[in-house]
């Protein structure tokens, strides 16, 4: 069991781009953009990370774990690159 997990560098890659979710949604102009902004922030929020509902990493990022005592544990997030 991990006793602290810490984000210590945030996504840098974009899940959804602003511009495919313009294409999908089929609109033009930017008059929209800072709501769609805000809607691609939302789901990502709600699905990325140790507090998202999928619990797991989405792209990639860094996180501190912290172990209880000398036992091996599970990571808590998933995928792994190193």
């Amino acid at each position: 069991m991990y006793r602290s997990l810490k984000l210590i560098s945030p996504p840098t890659a974009e899940i959804v781009s602003l511009g495919d979710a313009k294409l999908h949604l089929r609109v033009d102009g930017d008059d929209e953009d800072i709501l769609i902004q805000g809607l691609i922030d939302a789901a990502v929020s709600y699905l990325d990370g140790a507090d998202g509902v999928l619990g797991r990493a989405l792209s990639p990022q860094d996180w501190e774990v912290v172990f209880c005592g000398d036992k091996a544990g599970e990571l808590p997030l998933v995928p792994v690159i190193s």
